[in-house]
């Protein structure tokens, strides 16, 4: 199974890719902007955000890999 997100261009493309959906018996969850933007974030993702800021303030960058790399460890525990 996979996860398919759509960006209707307006409300009539909203009811008719819903009403297709529907008529296929297809699970639609509806999720607002500010649902996603104020989705609360688990402790580790937002203590490393917090890191990442205050080297980036410091002129201390993590690369991508090294940040990739704390966060597998991160979700191992």
């Amino acid at each position: 199974m996979e996860t398919l997100v759509i960006h209707p261009e307006d409300a009539e493309q909203s009811k008719t890719i819903k009403a297709i959906l529907k008529a296929l018996k297809v699970k639609v969850e509806v999720l607002s902007e500010a649902s996603i933007v104020n989705e609360e974030m688990p402790g580790y993702v937002t203590k490393l955000m917090n890191k990442a800021l205050e080297e980036a303030d410091q002129n201390q960058i993590t690369s991508h890999e090294d940040f990739m790399t704390e966060v597998k460890t991160k979700l191992k525990k």
